[in-house]
């Protein structure tokens, strides 16, 4: 009885620290909330929770905004990825990012630009509620027609390319929707600052151009809130 009693007591105070295990695991299960990766304390993101059909409509939404040029792949996720959170924003909707990071490639798809490769990637994420509970999804237009799982996101950039080392994602990690680029380039942040946004949409009016190959037009300019190019 004593030796009962006493494993009962042994697993109740083991309890909390297999539960905070399971919670430190940010590539764990799809119901386990994100950590910031940026924050030495990794406090959890606290993301908002749409349906299917929000998800899906927020977006088109972002799809339809053609001054975010997805259609340029070797730049400007950063950017996009920024641009996208805003526009949640607006919608009160609080959006997390996912980056992944390594030696990234995609062989095949639409663009000119295949294959592409990088070494890091950045797209904004969200929950969705489904039939079987919720789940990360990340939002990102630039490689996808709809919101993908994470695992999906992830694939996407591990295509073997031809005459090149193979692809391999080294780290994937979430952070708030203030971090601009990658923890190898930018600290902590605690809010949007106008120098990334400002640069941000110098960016995208450079790979609009890019994409386009001619300069970008006084409603993209002001689409982006640029300054206007002299014609």
């Amino acid at each position: 009885m004593k030796a009962v009693a006493a494993i009962f007591l042994l697993t109740l105070s083991i309890a909390p620290w297999i539960s905070l295990a399971k919670d430190n695991q940010s590539s764990g299960p799809a119901s386990v909330d994100p950590r910031d990766e940026f924050d030495v304390r990794r406090p959890k993101l606290v993301l908002s929770v749409l349906t299917s059909k929000e998800a899906d409509r927020l977006f088109e939404e972002f799809k339809s905004r053609q001054y975010l040029a997805f259609d340029y792949l070797p730049g400007c996720c950063h950017a996009r990825a920024t641009e996208m959170t805003l526009i949640a924003d607006q919608k009160s909707i609080n959006m997390g990012k996912v980056f992944v990071e390594g030696r990234l490639g995609v062989r095949s798809g639409e663009s000119k630009y295949f294959p592409v490769e990088f070494n890091w990637h950045v797209a904004p994420t969200v929950w969705v509620k489904g039939p079987s509970g919720r789940e990360l999804m990340a939002f990102d237009p630039a490689f996808f027609d709809k919101p993908v799982s994470i695992e999906v996101f992830k694939r996407r950039f591990t295509d073997k390319i031809i005459g090149r080392a193979e692809s391999e994602i080294t780290s994937a990690y979430f952070a708030s929707k203030y971090q601009n680029k990658n923890k190898a380039e930018e600290g902590k942040k605690y809010e949007y600052l106008q120098a990334d946004l400002k640069q941000n949409r110098e960016d995208l009016k450079f790979c609009l151009e890019k994409a386009r190959e001619r300069p970008a037009t006084a409603v993209e300019e002001r689409a982006l809130g640029v300054r206007p190019t002299t014609r």
